[in-house]
């Protein structure tokens, strides 16, 4: 579903919320022979791992990023901060949009 998504809406970034995905997305994106700069553990936040990563299908280049599910123990500013590191155009653009 997910690279159903990313051939039809072509975005430039996402962003899960919950890092399960990551653990199997390296496996499902070479079994579906797709272009993809593997998921990478980054940054420790809390007692969860940041992860990023980045599809390449043709010309779309989607940068990916997991932060912790915020349902539960969710460090809002710490995670900010991993965001402003890891994802700074999408979290500028959104500012820029709110400022207006």
């Amino acid at each position: 579903t997910f690279v159903k998504i990313i051939e039809i809406l072509k975005p430039t970034h996402c962003i899960f919320i919950g890092v399960a995905a990551s653990n199997t997305f390296n496996p499902a994106m070479n079994a579906m022979n797709k272009k993809h700069i593997g998921i990478e553990w980054v940054e420790k936040v809390g007692n969860t791992f940041g992860r990023k990563g980045v599809v390449l299908d043709g010309k779309i280049s989607a940068d990916i990023v997991f932060v912790k599910h915020t349902g539960k123990f969710f460090s809002w500013l710490n995670w900010h901060n991993f965001l402003l590191k890891n994802c700074a155009a999408p979290i500028d653009y959104l500012k820029s949009i709110a400022e207006n």
